[in-house]
């Protein structure tokens, strides 16, 4: 007789509100009989033509399908993220209700008005906040309570961000002032309702970026070689690392990348990012990656990045990779300045190490002007041909 399985497969909710998302339950660990529903959307949503919102969410129920039956993945084994672990604490707890993140952000927005400060400040309040919004939207659960909010939740988003975007400190430590003020704002107005309330949130200082040398923080030879030996149970991320490194792309240009944007045979990628619409040329190794990758494409409009990682029709949720990687920098106690985006400071210096021109790695990298590009060099390394790299003085 069969086993019985411990997980539903996953169905396509259709609502009558124009939202669908795909559900499937799994048995609770030692719980037998007793199943956890789980939603996934994964961006099916932004798709208003029917019928490919149709062909989608068919395409997502497929994926899940095959990690339940082939992959045996169980959602209960991987690791949570900070914003649902808050939710199901708070859930577990009969506490009377407190602002929600959505509130508590147009509470201040209110307060912002109630005050008549510039409109040019209202909108930079505006736009800190809609970053932090379109963040959160990516989580299933993601309104929790305003005073669950910690610094870590904070960090992560900016981490996200800033590589997505390729801040710059100062742009970094003004998104730490804003949601430091923001906070401490919101703290005080539901406090004048709630007396006992208490926030988490509390920054140090220690979060602020202080300086482009940590920034551009790039990975040594021996810590190369170290991660490489913890990715290699984790082939997606592997690939992902390894395209930043030989590309230098940036990770929202990776993350938007389709196979219809590759030309193999004239050894080319078109890019539409940050620096616009810009074309790199396709080494041997990063066409050796490309194979690989497109070896596991349905259609040219797949990304080479796509849902869980994998190539797939849908795209891939900014925080994925960010959050697996996370954890290889816990195993190895590296501080948050090692981000993925850094893997792109470490492909321009090896590459300027192996002779290759400024010229020849500014196509790659997106800079516009040599000076530009000067400056950048001047952050990742002292000149390769430095005399006091030889024999200078004895002790």
């Amino acid at each position: 007789m069969r086993n019985k399985l411990p997980y539903k497969l996953p169905t396509i909710c259709r609502c009558k509100s124009g939202e669908w998302y795909l559900q499937y339950a799994y048995e609770y660990p030692e719980q037998p009989g007793r199943y956890k529903t789980f939603k996934v959307k994964d961006g099916i949503n932004r798709i208003h033509d029917p019928k490919l919102k149709e062909m989608a969410a068919r395409e997502l129920q497929a994926d899940i399908t095959y990690w339940l039956e082939v992959l045996n993945y169980n959602p209960f084994e991987e690791k949570k993220d900070i914003i649902k672990q808050a939710m199901a604490e708070i859930k577990a707890k009969s506490t009377p209700p407190h602002w929600t993140l959505s509130e508590a952000i147009d509470r201040f927005k209110a307060n912002v008005v109630k005050k008549n400060l510039s409109k040019r400040t209202k909108e930079t309040y505006d736009n800190y906040l809609s970053n932090l919004i379109a963040f959160l939207n990516e989580f299933p659960d993601h309104d929790v309570p305003a005073n669950s909010f910690t610094e870590f939740d904070l960090i992560s988003f900016l981490d996200v961000e800033s590589d997505e975007l390729d801040w710059s400190p100062r742009t970094y430590n003004n998104y730490i002032g804003f949601y430091q003020t923001f906070f401490n704002t919101v703290n005080k107005l539901e406090k004048a309702i709630t007396r006992n309330i208490k926030y988490e949130f509390s920054l140090t200082g220690d979060e602020y970026k202080t300086s482009n040398s940590q920034k551009n923080k790039a990975y040594s030879g021996e810590l190369k070689t170290i991660i490489k030996e913890e990715l290699v149970n984790n082939q997606n991320l592997s690939d992902y690392i390894e395209w930043i490194y030989l590309s230098l792309m940036r990770p929202a240009e990776i993350r938007a990348l389709r196979f219809i944007d590759i030309d193999k045979s004239k050894r080319q990628i078109r890019i539409i990012g940050k620096t616009g619409d810009r074309i790199i040329p396709i080494s041997d190794q990063l066409l050796n990656l490309i194979k690989k990758r497109q070896h596991r494409a349905h259609t040219i409009n797949d990304f080479v990045f796509g849902m869980a990682g994998e190539v797939s029709a849908i795209q891939i949720g900014r925080d994925y990779f960010p959050e697996k990687y996370a954890v290889i920098k816990k195993q190895l106690g590296l501080d948050h300045n090692y981000t993925l985006y850094a893997w792109k400071h470490t492909g321009v210096i090896d590459m300027i190490y192996a002779g290759f021109s400024d010229r020849d790695i500014m196509i790659l990298s997106g800079h516009k002007t040599e000076t530009a590009f000067a400056a950048y060099k001047r952050d990742l390394i002292i000149n390769e041909n430095n005399v006091m790299k030889g024999a200078t003085i004895n002790f």
